[in-house]
Order: structure tokens, then C-alpha cells, then sequence
């Protein structure tokens, strides 16, 4: 599961992909903008209804800003559910084009379906608790987004707390000229 360096830009779309006019009807559609400028900050909240759009646009923005910029970047996402994991990861790569396991990746506990170029990866808690056990401080990642943070667990609130420590590493390493070399902070999106 480690990540040792940033997979490379991903591709561009063309316009909002082949499923565009779905994407453009989810109410989370028209905070796109206003989504990225808080998610280029350490820490943000992302609250919304059901079907809105958050789990499956979110990290896209991301993926997508990141194209545009032509920028690298290692985005996980956290699952509660190794279905949601999978399904989440499967629908997001058909609203870009791809298969899963091109930018868009996922790792579940005994199944993984990423590759070199996979720049937006769903997984389970459990999964990035275990990147964190074998890379605590998540080199190679800029930014985590925690899913469902509602469903409070004793995973998701270890999660939390490890999160919390990682930022405050980063913060002082960064203030001394250390962290991770791209002036760059990681994101955390905490979405209800």
C-alpha cells in the first residue's frame, strides 16, 4: 500500500467526462469552485444531504484541478466499507473514462486495484490506518479525505487522532524548510 513517490499528472477530461451531464446535476456541482478554495487549506469540513455528490465529486475536483495544472498528486479517499471502497472507486473511473486502476485506484483488505499512474485511491480506514503503521507520515500522499467521518468507530476516531498528529509534523517540518519539498500542506476533508 505505500506510496514512495507522486503518480504522474492525471489526464485530463474533456469536458466533465462521458457521464458530464450527471455529474452537472449533482447540487454539489455548483460549490465546485468554492469546494477547491477550502480544500487547498490543511483541514476542511465538507457537509451535505445524501446523493449531493460529496463521495464521488470531491476527490475528483481534486484529480481534475490537478490535471489542469498539470500537477501530481496522491489523493486517498476513506471508505467505512470495502463495497463502498470498490463501488465508489468503479463509479468514479467510468464518470472519468478509465478502468479502476488507472488514476483512479482502490484498496481493500485482500484486494487491491491500483497502478503506478493512480492518483485517487478509495480505501478502507483499516487500509490507511495500515499505510500509516508502515508510513507515518504518509509520503507521497497530499491529501486524505475522510468519508462518512459521521459513523463514529474506534477506527475512525484512531484515524482522526493520527491525522491530527501527522498535520502538526508536517506544519513544524514545512516552518523549517523540511516536510515534503513542495511548499504544500496535506489536505484533509472530513465529509458527512
Amino acid at each position: 500500500f505505500r506510496v514512495k513517490e507522486l503518480p504522474p499528472p492525471p489526464p485530463r477530461l474533456h469536458g466533465l467526462g462521458p457521464l458530464g451531464e450527471v455529474r452537472a446535476k449533482l447540487p454539489v456541482f455548483k460549490h465546485r469552485d468554492e469546494l477547491l478554495r477550502a480544500l487547498a487549506g490543511p483541514v476542511s469540513i465538507v457537509e451535505g444531504e445524501t446523493g449531493s455528490g460529496k463521495t464521488t465529486q470531491v476527490g475528483q475536483y481534486l484529480l481534475e484541478q490537478a490535471a489542469e495544472r498539470g500537477e501530481r498528486v496522491s489523493i486517498v479517499c476513506t471508505q467505512p466499507r470495502r463495497i463502498a471502497a470498490i463501488g465508489v472507486a468503479e463509479r468514479v473511473a467510468a464518470e472519468r473514462g478509465e478502468r479502476v486502476g488507472g488514476s483512479v485506484g482502490y484498496a481493500v483488505r485482500g484486494e487491491n486495484m491500483q497502478s503506478r499512474d493512480t492518483a485517487l485511491l478509495f480505501c478502507t480506514t483499516g487500509v490507511l490506518l495500515r499505510m500509516l503503521e508502515e508510513d507515518p507520515l504518509l509520503s507521497g500522499v497530499t491529501h486524505v479525505l475522510v468519508d462518512e467521518v459521521h459513523e463514529r468507530t474506534v477506527e475512525n476516531d484512531f484515524l482522526l487522532l493520527a491525522l491530527k498528529a501527522l498535520l502538526a509534523h508536517r506544519k513544524e517540518g514545512a516552518g523549517a524548510g523540511g516536510g515534503r519539498g513542495r511548499g504544500r500542506g496535506m489536505g484533509v476533508g472530513a465529509r458527512r
